[in-house]
């Protein structure tokens, strides 16, 4: 995974990328999270959300903000 980092772009200030493609890890949430989703745990990393009725992913470009063609993502 890449962040965008020029122009107006500086993401790497907040964020550190994802560096394992397609692998997940799993996380603890916060109690008070915890008892809301009725959940302790919570899959965080590279992946789809899949159902028997469809599949789920999202990709970010920052070319789609710039108005340029998906191909120079």
């Amino acid at each position: 995974m890449w962040l965008a980092n020029d122009g107006n772009y500086r993401e790497m200030r907040h964020f550190t990328p994802w560096m394992r493609p397609r692998e997940t890890e799993l996380l603890h949430l916060p109690k008070m999270l915890a008892e809301v989703q009725g959940e302790t745990h919570v899959l965080f990393g590279d992946a789809v959300i899949s159902t028997p009725e469809t599949c789920i992913g999202a990709e970010t470009c920052v070319g789609v903000l710039l108005g340029k063609k998906f191909d120079d993502c």
